[in-house]
């Protein structure tokens, strides 16, 4: 795998938690990112993970599988910003009793 496709997997990782990125999910478990000019997927496959840049006419410009932990953790993080896992734990939470309202 280039140099430059490790960059990429780290930014996205990066945006992706720090909340500058948006994902969304599509069919089969593949989560997408949008950008000027192009896409780039995330899924889980029989090889491991596949990240998949696409163009603006959903030709695939590069794909690329691995089982590396880049890989693995951009697409959980991907998969709980499209499926809103923060919002949903933060709104459970909110109903919740503090730590210091349990009894034991």
């Amino acid at each position: 795998m280039s140099d430059r496709l490790i960059t990429l997997l780290s930014r996205l990782n990066l945006a992706t938690e720090q909340g500058d990125l948006n994902w969304e999910e599509l069919p089969g478990e593949e989560f997408s990112a949008t950008f000027s000019g192009y896409a780039v997927g995330i899924e889980q496959g029989a090889l491991g993970y596949v990240l998949t840049i696409y163009d603006d006419d959903g030709n695939i410009v590069e794909s690329v599988a691995g089982k590396d932990s880049i890989f693995r953790d951009l697409f959980r993080a991907a998969r709980r910003v499209a499926r809103g896992i923060d919002e949903a734990l933060n709104s459970i939470l909110s109903q919740l009793p503090n730590d210091d309202e349990l009894p034991f």
